[in-house]
């Protein structure tokens, strides 16, 4: 369905599942949403990570994974990297710190060092939306 002469609908906001806001703009103001005829745009920048989550079924170096992180084009410098991987007397993981953006992304590198779950939680300046990527480590 197109929507023609809407000009005043450029900025309902709408809910996405409680993820955020967004707003309904008239066709091409940002990237279309195919057979929709309105393109939905971001109300608010967020980091992305990939992957999603880390799971490890060994400890130390060999077992070291990356987490890529997606940083927004409003954010200029590395995000910063905080967790609850500390747990007592005992790190989980060891991570190091992130990259400095390069092309939009910026790497960390988490090594397992103990069995336990944790998260990582990666964020930058005012109005950016940060990332929280859950972390399990189960070795035998």
């Amino acid at each position: 369905m197109v929507l023609r002469g809407f000009g005043w609908l450029r900025l309902v906001r709408l809910s996405l599942l409680g993820v955020g806001a967004a707003f309904l703009t008239p066709l091409g103001a940002c990237s279309s949403n195919p057979g929709c005829g309105m393109t939905l745009c971001s109300g608010t920048p967020a980091f992305a990570a990939k992957p999603q989550a880390l799971t490890f079924n060994a400890l130390g170096t060999a077992a070291q994974q990356t987490v890529t992180i997606n940083v927004p084009s409003q954010q200029s410098a590395a995000p910063t990297e905080s967790d609850n991987c500390t747990q007592g007397a005992t790190r989980i993981v060891n991570v190091n710190s992130p990259t400095e953006p390069q092309g939009g992304t910026s790497t960390v590198a988490v090594t397992p060092v103990a069995n336990g779950s944790c998260a990582l939680t990666f964020s930058g300046g005012p109005g950016i939306a940060g990332v929280t990527v859950p972390v399990t480590v189960a070795a035998p």
